[in-house]
């Protein structure tokens, strides 16, 4: 993970709701910071306008890639907030798919990796599901890795635990 993912982290440490964002330097094709291949993609409810996908954005309700490509399930759409009774478990559901073939999936909370499973560069759409047992308000967000290095990285979903503090 680069400085800039580092940064927002501490945010989300925090709870402060700072989304990813993408963007390359196209003046200086040879850099070496892959101009052209980080984006942005967001989820947008209905026919998509200008003005609802840029507050899909400003939501956090997006994920930014070199690569792999995140369906969320409707309970783990990123920037959501989920609520989990005191003592509950949460579910996080996701698929992904890489055209270069899916390597691996990591999922971190609080910025520490807490699970991660390998896919063997397959090229089908994977499920991924993760139970948590949340005994705070936390955050969890996936890191998806392709065959090639390219890596994809979602913004948080924000869990609030009945009865606790961050």
């Amino acid at each position: 993970m680069n400085c800039t993912s580092y940064i927002i982290r501490a945010y989300w440490n925090k709870g402060i709701k700072k989304y990813l964002s993408a963007g390359s330097d196209q003046h200086e094709a040879t850099s070496g910071l892959y101009p052209g291949i980080i984006r942005i993609y967001a989820h947008v409810d209905g026919n998509v306008t200008t003005e609802k996908y840029l507050k899909a954005i400003k939501d956090g309700h997006s994920y930014v890639t070199m690569g792999p490509i995140f369906t969320p399930a409707a309970n783990t759409m990123f920037g959501s907030t989920q609520k989990v009774p005191a003592g509950g478990k949460y579910t996080l559901h996701t698929e992904v798919q890489a055209v270069d073939g899916l390597a691996r999936i990591d999922v971190y909370c609080e910025g520490k990796a807490i699970a991660s499973q390998e896919f063997n560069n397959t090229q089908d759409a994977a499920q991924y599901t993760l139970i948590v047992e949340p005994t705070k308000n936390s955050w969890y967000s996936f890191v998806a890795i392709d065959s090639k290095g390219h890596y994809a990285v979602t913004n948080p979903i924000w869990v609030d635990v009945a009865g606790t503090v961050k």
